[in-house]
């Protein structure tokens, strides 16, 4: 690649200027068919000419390669986030410093972005200050970052950030992880179970405990499969069954094992 400029993004040069679009559009598709430079150099000139439609395009097309390119190469992305509009380029822009561990470059970033959910969750958990953190995770969740919600349960069900444990700390945990399950997270639907069946954050609830803990099961968490065996086992929450018992710990045993990288080699 080289950064030379290909005769197919030359085209698309030469047919910007003229402010065709179809016909340039058509020629950024030839020089991405080259190689990616080509596209991202072809699409900066489309842009850059003024004609709307083409502009359109060669926007969307900076954004996909930027994407893409993201994690394999954040210096190059970077570069292209900062030719796109919008407050979702500059928090990629954000990430791709973090990622080239310009992490205070990438903390300036986000702070320009209060109303950005996934910024403010960078920022909270980036956060030395517990309660400044639990803040900024808090505003991330109202705004709908769905990771937001299960870390600031985790925040309130330890006390950080917000004046140590207690039971009002462990009812708004509660609620956090309660909608967090709600939309999907497994992690969070454990807590919900155990909370329940602990007591914590409200009374003693161990249908809903065998409930939470069976959609975390479902989705293959190890521990969740665990506690569901002992509901079976315990016969709270849930008939005794013991059958199912063990095989709910046999299950358990076994995604334990996967994880942790199979059964140790005999010597």
């Amino acid at each position: 690649m080289g950064g030379q400029v290909s005769r197919g993004a030359r085209r698309a040069q030469l047919v910007s200027r003229q402010r065709e679009a179809a016909a340039a559009v058509e020629a950024l598709r030839r020089a991405g068919e080259q190689n990616v430079l080509d596209r991202v150099l072809a699409a900066q000139n489309v842009r850059d000419a003024g004609n709307v439609r083409a502009r359109e395009v060669a926007e969307a097309d900076l954004v996909g390669v930027a994407k893409a390119i993201a994690e394999s190469q954040p210096a190059t992305s970077l570069e292209l986030w900062r030719r796109v509009e919008g407050d979702d380029a500059r928090y990629a822009e954000g990430t791709c410093l973090a990622a080239l561990g310009r992490v205070e470059e990438a903390k300036a970033a986000w702070r320009k972005l209060p109303s950005h959910a996934h910024a403010l969750y960078n920022l909270g958990i980036a956060s030395e200050d517990d309660r400044e953190g639990l803040e900024l995770l808090v505003r991330a969740a109202k705004l709908g970052c769905k990771p937001a919600l299960k870390v600031a349960g985790d925040y309130f069900a330890a006390g950080r950030g917000c004046g140590g444990q207690s039971f009002e700390n462990d009812s708004k945990a509660s609620r956090l992880f309660s909608v967090a399950a709600e939309l999907g997270d497994p992690e969070a639907a454990f807590q919900v179970g155990s909370f329940a069946c602990a007591g914590k954050g409200g009374p003693v609830d161990w249908d809903r405990g065998f409930e939470m803990h069976y959609v975390a099961a479902a989705a293959g968490l190890a521990k969740a499969k665990h506690n569901l065996g002992t509901h079976y086992f315990a016969g709270k929450g849930a008939p005794q069954d013991l059958a199912k018992a063990a095989s709910c710990f046999r299950e358990a045993a076994e995604a334990a094992r996967v994880w942790n990288g199979g059964p140790a080699r005999s010597r």
